[in-house]
């Protein structure tokens, strides 16, 4: 899983149903995603209607930002990520995992 901490405020960028999201042990967990419909059955954390390229999010705003099984539907990946750092309260590390690396050229 990721390290985290119960103090932390986490984010997840296309989080869907929030499989993932939904068991972290964080103090706040917000999920985005641009599908009501996958939003729609999800619990254990607060959804919000959005895309990663405009994040409806304040500068610094969460411990945690992360793309699970999602990168590949961003459309601008470089405005993605740019707005996930954006809202990183601090950047000490990040990690890239994809299984399909051929997404992850960005221009």
């Amino acid at each position: 899983m990721m390290d985290t901490r119960p103090t932390d405020e986490a984010i997840e960028l296309g989080s869907g149903s929030g499989a993932l999201l939904s068991r972290l042990n964080v103090r706040l967990k917000v999920g985005l995603e641009p599908s009501l419909a996958l939003l729609s059955p999800s619990s254990g954390f607060s959804g919000v209607i959005g895309l990663a390229e405009n994040l409806p999010f304040a500068d610094a705003s969460f411990d945690l930002v992360f793309f699970k099984h999602s990168l590949h539907h961003v459309e601008d990946k470089k405005k993605g990520f740019l707005e996930a750092v954006r809202i990183t309260a601090q950047v000490e590390s990040s990690s890239l995992w994809s299984p399909t690396p051929s997404i992850l050229s960005v221009d």
